[in-house]
């Protein structure tokens, strides 16, 4: 249903096509499709809603990863409020880090920093 699969071919005029199995998007284009998806219980052999064995959580992710030492990294830029020096500005973001985040969090510096 989610997916796509080629279960066979076909002969029309001399070309030949794919027989690719698919389901309709408008039906699982939602989280809440997973109660139009039904699979086989091995007990009783009656089909089950997914939506009875599964929970959903929203989250949100990146589309991307970065990483730097081998350990997932985002780039913070900023520019100097006045009257501040970058001293000052480096010295608070360790104070916040120190705080605020737990010890598997590593901060780093490049540019002027």
């Amino acid at each position: 249903m989610l997916g796509q699969r080629r279960v066979s071919t076909y002969l029309d005029r001399g070309q030949e096509y794919y027989v690719i199995m698919e389901g309709n998007k408008e039906d699982y284009r939602s989280p809440q499709s997973i109660e139009n998806l039904y699979v086989r219980s091995k007990r009783s052999g009656l089909l089950i809603p997914l939506d009875n064995l599964l929970t959903f959580e929203e989250g949100a992710t990146s589309s991307t990863l970065n990483r730097y030492n081998r350990m997932r990294s985002i780039t913070i830029t900023a520019n100097l409020a006045d009257g501040y020096t970058l001293g000052e500005a480096l010295t608070f973001l360790n104070q916040v880090v120190e705080e605020e985040v737990s010890d598997t969090i590593a901060v780093d510096y490049r540019g002027e920093s």
